[in-house]
């Protein structure tokens, strides 16, 4: 996670994941930790599959 902004009532997480096939990190916001881990991962494998082709 790189930060947490917002209220308490409206969050906004920010989360970092990096790949070492790809030279930048993917980052990714989401209204609670979940959201933004799962959107982070989404990216990662669209990534990875329009590598694969």
């Amino acid at each position: 996670m790189i930060s947490e902004t917002g209220t308490s009532h409206e969050p906004e997480f920010t989360v970092s994941c990096k790949v070492d096939l790809f030279d930048e990190a993917v980052i990714a916001v989401g209204k609670s930790k979940r959201k933004a881990e799962q959107a982070v991962a989404k990216q990662v494998i669209i990534m990875l599959e329009s590598r694969d082709k």
